[in-house]
């Protein structure tokens, strides 16, 4: 069996998310995916409580960051990407990859006015999106892009990591009957098409969302489900 990742799930309350640390046992080379700017309600601020959580978890297990890959998901959430790139930098001597995202410009100004970052238009170690299949490796393991696009984010990307898939758009998990969902118009039908991607993989495989589908105020749903609980979950028609 190819080697499995390590996977790290940490949910982030204030913005119902989750990223995740993704790594190869036995090299501890590591991906960081969607990493988050926590929320604050109260003052209707951003904080990087969360993404300080994160590097401190990145420390401790002794990770090597090869990149930082954003799903480009509609979640609620301001992307902790350049941050955490920043603070790698810093930390190690060495500024991981970042996947960017259309609002990844706004983020770099966000932070540029808040940290006084010199020079954050440098796109050295900054990669546009990764086609459709293309290979990623983490240490000894492979990774593929999966180009699973919705009416919402044309450009959202998934990633396929062993039985694991990872993605960050909630349309993708939601509840669906095709005896009350029209299918046949051109949004829906590219739902549809992603949808029917992520479901005839084996059933055992684990989807993973950034974007928590199941958020209560008090707790927090799960960070995967399986194909076979997708399938049930989304009763699609097979045909279009």
């Amino acid at each position: 069996m190819e080697n499995e990742p390590l996977i790290h799930p940490i949910y982030e309350q204030s913005t119902h998310t989750w990223t995740f640390i993704i790594s190869d046992p036995k090299t501890n080379q590591a991906v960081i995916l969607d990493p988050v700017l926590d929320f604050t309600k109260t003052n209707n601020s951003i904080a990087t409580s969360a993404a300080d959580n994160l590097l401190e978890l990145v420390r401790k297990q002794n990770y090597t960051i090869d990149r930082i890959l954003e799903t480009h998901g509609s979640s609620p959430a301001r992307s902790a990407a350049w941050y955490m790139r920043t603070q790698l930098q810093q930390r190690t001597g060495t500024a991981p990859h970042v996947v960017m995202g259309k609002s990844f410009a706004g983020v770099q100004k966000l932070f540029a006015r808040k940290y006084n970052i010199q020079n954050i238009s440098g796109r050295r170690n900054l990669e546009t999106a990764f086609a459709d299949g293309q290979r990623l490796e983490i240490g000894q393991l492979q990774a593929y892009a999966l180009h699973l696009p919705t009416p919402s984010q044309e450009g959202h990307l998934g990633y396929l990591i062993g039985r694991n898939v990872f993605i960050g758009e909630p349309g993708l998990v939601a509840e669906y009957d095709s005896r009350k969902v029209d299918f046949g118009s051109e949004a829906a039908h590219l739902l549809w098409i992603s949808m029917q991607r992520l479901l005839s993989l084996p059933e055992d495989f684990r989807v993973f969302s950034s974007f928590d589908s199941d958020e209560k105020d008090e707790g927090m749903g799960r960070a995967f489900m399986t194909v076979a609980e997708l399938r049930a979950r989304c009763k699609l028609p097979t045909t279009q």
